[in-house]
């Protein structure tokens, strides 16, 4: 079973949702639309009592003002590029830096963690959703236009598998 909520309001106006997975068995995933952020695994413990095992915020405001990417998609880049800058073909790239004003990180300002989804549920026996965003050539000073797709789909034996 997939449900879908409101999770909040950017200050821009756009509305960020999050999407609930719940297998037969009971175990749920929370996933945000704003980027991918797994907010919420309530999982069985060895005697099946329920219980999250994700520190995930339960406002939206803190994960807009939080320093680090608490469950989210990154992206372009999965790590530091020292000195914002990196040659391909022979061209110069100019990157964002965000790490300490010297390095970017995680694919820089407005990372694959801060934008809006595009989510497709698949309901079923194993519940899944797919997300999708396109990362525009010349976004974050990145060059080709870039689509990425991301799977989670909550099994029946209680794992979460997430397919990039």
């Amino acid at each position: 079973m997939i449900t879908k909520k409101l999770f909040g309001t950017l200050a821009d106006g756009r509305e960020v949702y999050a999407y609930t997975l719940e297998n037969k068995n009971g175990m749920s995933v929370r996933i945000l639309d704003r980027g991918g952020i797994i907010n919420q695994i309530n999982a069985p413990d060895k005697e099946g009592r329920f219980t999250d095992v994700v520190g995930g915020y339960d406002n939206l405001d803190y994960y807009v003002n939080a320093s680090g990417y608490q469950g989210a998609l990154i992206g372009r880049f999965g790590n530091r590029i020292a000195g914002g800058k990196f040659t391909l073909d022979g061209k110069e790239y100019t990157l964002f830096c965000n790490n300490n004003v010297v390095n970017h990180l995680h694919g820089g300002k407005e990372g694959f963690d801060a934008k809006i989804w595009n989510v497709t549920p698949v309901d079923g026996d194993a519940p899944a959703l797919e997300l999708e965003y396109v990362a525009v050539d010349g976004e974050e000073g990145y060059p080709g236009t870039l689509t990425v797709k991301v799977t989670y789909v909550l099994t029946e034996d209680n794992a979460l598998s997430i397919r990039y």
